[in-house]
């Protein structure tokens, strides 16, 4: 499962359906799955794993940052920042700028 959610991280229509066809199983069956491993719903297990990526090639590259809201698959660069500050505390260019240990 984890390989099709980074497989198609950039895609803009990777949701729990999404996910539930490529398993073949139905997207409840896989919401209690994720939950049993994750504690938290398919929706916000992909969200988790996209800003973990986003939070990664902002450490490490200096793309900007809207070419990686589509990395992540986020369209829209404005919903990515709002979406990386409600998950981190802060915006996407302040965390590129804070020093990492």
């Amino acid at each position: 499962m984890t390989s099709i959610i980074h497989g198609h991280l950039a895609n803009k229509d990777l949701n729990a359906d999404f996910i539930a066809d490529r398993m073949c199983i139905s997207r409840s069956q896989l919401n209690r799955k994720i939950r049993a491993i994750t504690d938290c719903s398919a929706t916000t297990y992909i969200l988790r794993i996209r800003m973990e990526k986003a939070a990664r090639l902002l450490s490490s590259t200096e793309q900007p940052v809207g070419d990686i809201a589509m990395v992540c698959g986020f369209e829209d660069t404005s919903y990515f920042t709002r979406v990386f500050k409600q998950v981190f505390n802060v915006t996407p260019s302040q965390y590129r700028k804070t020093p990492k240990l």
